[in-house]
């Protein structure tokens, strides 16, 4: 038969198991809790800063292909619509047929052209009179050198496609998301509808240049990215050249075996159109050894 000493020794008894159980489970929390500190905290110190013109280039590397698995989650649905030839072998070409509108030139009526991407970062532009031709590090142009202006249309067709965000996010472009569902006025308007954007920022190293191969590489050029909210597809590039404030804008999107593409270009410098490519045709294709790009080893 219990005594009443008995029955006190088993309720102190209970009482310390107890504590002793809600001792553990707090330590527990607060170790869990710890250790995803430690973890957010060590992921924000690799995560890099935007640098500014003068800061020291991130490592680039030669880049055949990007995996949908290395994009921000935050990207990806932007990515498979614009950029997902990109993943795998058979589709390292653009062919585009179209015409080009040189508008702050003292001949501004559209050209025949035709223009080929081929990944990785070359990019070829074909004209009646000429042929200008950036092979991953110089820029050249048949019969002549390579003007500024050659270098700023060889920038748009190229480093300001929408394919270049993902490229240099993948090489190592320093990049932040500045916010999302952005709008374009003062925020005064009630029955506001859109468009809204997912604004990004690049430090994009690789530069085009008339000079001597990789002559401009050690800068950065902090380039904004605006991707529609609702279609995941870019519109704008902004940025800074020479003094100049540069807006690229894509629109006439189309659908190309199952990739979304721009047939529309423009390049504006302190609000003024410079630069219009209008595309008749586009197609993707293989990489080929067919002369078009210098032979890489």
């Amino acid at each position: 038969m219990l005594t009443q000493l008995s029955l006190r020794k088993i309720f102190f008894n209970r009482r310390a198991i107890l504590a002793s159980v809600l001792l553990t489970l707090i330590l527990g929390i607060t170790l869990t809790a710890f250790t995803r500190q430690m973890r957010r905290s060590k992921a924000d110190s690799r995560t890099p800063s935007l640098p500014t013109s003068q800061g020291q280039q991130p490592r680039q590397g030669r880049v055949e292909y990007v995996g949908g698995h290395l994009v921000w989650p935050s990207l990806r649905e932007s990515f498979r619509a614009m950029a997902s030839r990109l993943e795998k072998p058979g589709t390292e070409r653009i062919v585009i047929t179209g015409t080009l509108s040189r508008l702050k030139s003292g001949n501004p009526n559209p050209v025949p052209v035709r223009v080929i991407f081929e990944q990785p970062n070359r990019l070829r532009l074909e004209e009646e009179s000429s042929v200008t031709v950036f092979d991953g590090a110089s820029l050249t142009k048949s019969g002549s050198q390579p003007t500024e202006d050659n270098a700023d249309e060889m920038e748009t067709l190229l480093l300001d496609f929408p394919e270049r965000l993902f490229i240099g996010l993948v090489v190592g472009n320093p990049l932040r998301q500045l916010g999302s569902r952005f709008r374009t006025d003062d925020g005064s308007n009630r029955n506001y509808s859109g468009p809204y954007f997912d604004v990004y920022e690049m430090g994009e190293r690789l530069r085009m240049t008339s000079g001597p191969p990789d002559s401009a590489n050690g800068e950065f050029t902090n380039k904004r990215y605006y991707i529609n909210s609702d279609t995941n597809l870019l519109e704008r590039v902004v940025y800074e050249r020479r003094n100049k404030k540069v807006e690229v804008r894509l629109t006439d999107w189309r659908l190309v075996e199952k990739q979304r593409i721009p047939f529309s270009i423009i390049r504006l410098e302190d609000g003024t159109p410079a630069l219009q490519l209008t595309m008749s045709t586009a197609t993707l294709a293989r990489r080929a050894n067919d002369g078009l790009f210098p032979a890489t080893n």
